[in-house]
């Protein structure tokens, strides 16, 4: 632990160093910096906590960022030690995550640059979901408790604790699907398919406020079909802040899938998110409250079966899923209720979402919120309804597949190991990757591709 706090000091005082060296207006700027790097190592040397991890990182990037400034003034040697300091503390953020998170029991993620690149990446973007409540105002947990405490009481009144798959009812078939060609790089035979979601969410107490989406009320799914030959579809669910067609493409490789494999695909878009969103982001509004989360994630699970059925009646032989972070948990409930799949493939995906929000809440604000009155007890049982540790896949257990990422940062292995465990130990596939970076892809594929091969292509 102490490499861990000197990588800290050190940097510090290279900057102290180089600000005194130079101008006054490097030294304002230093200073702060300088300030924030003392506090971390003195932070990591009270208590390491997963805060520590995420916060190296981001004073490792902003003191890079720094030095690489500083390489336009006359002092190009300081600049370039500061910049080497700002490494050295963004790879002490990257190996306390690694310690924080190992990888599952039996298995080992060696050193590896490219590895270190993708923890940070993986940081990066947890401090960012940290930072946002400081650009807003303080969250409201009084009403975020009160929300969890009414969706918790809903779901032991309707039995939805014991039997969550109650919760999710077979809606009706799609009577008005409008079909429009589209386009997608080097593919054909691509079209949009849209229609009515006709949802509603079974909580009143968000019913008037969700229903006043107006885009989110309208489902979208772009098809990637040969139309010459009945095939099976692999629907593909995307992961937060996605559901764009050209990004979910290249994600999931469609045209591989597609070309190769020999599958039809379908892209399918997420509730609030992509064309359905009607926030700043894709995906804005889902996480905002317990309430609008239930909502988000039942509706994806009836919009993906209403999907299921239009496939099935244009004579696909055989329908399976494959979701990736978000839409790996809505795939998981989504697998829970529907018959007949022939596969069902999660990837990075949470088995716990309450436990996730914990993770990721600040020391300072999960004191806020407990003293509020918002538990895990209670949030667990609010978002119980669409929780796959509550449910049994009805996929048969040799087309499961579980794939995890050894260094994720974002959905940490324990996670993907527990629902891997629940789902009864099926075939499973760990990448020597992270949640944004995926190494080893050419296993990875090949991985997938001999599952997708045995089971979705094998049943048709």
């Amino acid at each position: 632990m102490r490499r861990d706090v000197w990588a800290h000091v050190v940097a510090a005082c290279l900057l102290t160093g180089t600000a005194l060296a130079a101008h006054a207006w490097v030294a304002f700027a230093a200073a702060p910096i300088a300030l924030l790097l003392i506090g971390q190592a003195a932070s990591i040397r009270r208590a390491v906590r997963v805060q520590a991890s995420r916060r190296s990182v981001g004073l490792g990037m902003l003191t890079g960022l720094f030095g690489i400034c500083l390489l336009a003034s006359p002092h190009p040697f300081w600049a370039l030690l500061v910049i080497a300091a700002g490494l050295g503390v963004g790879l002490t953020g990257t190996s306390l995550a690694l310690r924080f998170d190992p990888p599952p029991r039996g298995l080992s993620s060696s050193f590896d640059p490219l590895l270190h690149a993708g923890v940070a990446a993986d940081e990066a973007a947890r401090l960012w979901l940290e930072l946002r409540p400081l650009c807003r105002p303080h969250p409201e947990y009084a009403r975020l408790a009160a929300e969890a405490r009414v969706a918790a009481d809903r779901n032991q009144e309707e039995g939805w604790l014991a039997r969550p798959e109650r919760a999710h009812p077979i809606p009706p078939p799609l009577e008005k699907p409008h079909l429009a060609p589209d386009r997608l790089a080097g593919l054909a035979g691509v079209e949009h398919l849209s229609f009515a979601s006709e949802f509603e969410p079974q909580d009143p107490e968000i019913r008037e406020e969700y229903m006043a989406l107006r885009r989110n009320r309208t489902c979208h799914a772009v098809l990637v079909r040969d139309r010459r030959v009945a095939r099976p579809t692999l629907i593909f669910v995307h992961g937060f802040g996605m559901g764009w067609a050209p990004l979910d493409a290249r994600v999931a490789g469609v045209e591989w899938l597609h070309r190769v494999l020999g599958l039809d695909v379908a892209m399918f878009v997420l509730p609030l998110h992509g064309l359905r969103s009607e926030g700043r982001y894709s995906g804005a509004g889902l996480l905002d409250g317990p309430l609008v989360t239930n909502a988000a994630l039942g509706q994806a699970v009836w919009d993906l079966r209403r999907l299921t059925g239009y496939l099935r009646g244009e004579g696909t032989p055989a329908v399976g899923v494959f979701g990736l972070s978000l839409g790996g948990y809505a795939a998981a409930v989504y697998a829970s209720v529907e018959e007949r799949l022939g596969c069902a493939v999660v990837m990075n995906a949470p088995a716990a979402l309450d436990a996730l929000f914990w993770r990721e809440l600040p020391p300072l604000l999960t004191a806020a919120a407990r003293a509020e009155g918002l538990s895990p007890h209670v949030l667990d049982h609010a978002w119980a309804r669409h929780a796959p540790l509550r449910m049994r896949p009805r996929v048969p257990h040799g087309a499961r597949l579980v794939i995890g990422g050894l260094a994720d940062r974002i959905v940490p292995p324990e996670q993907v190991a527990r629902l891997w465990e629940h789902w009864g130990e099926p075939p499973v596939h760990w990448f020597p990757g992270t949640h944004l970076l995926w190494r080893g892809r050419a296993q990875l594929r090949e991985r997938l591709g001999s599952h997708l091969r045995a089971t979705l292509l094998g049943s048709s």
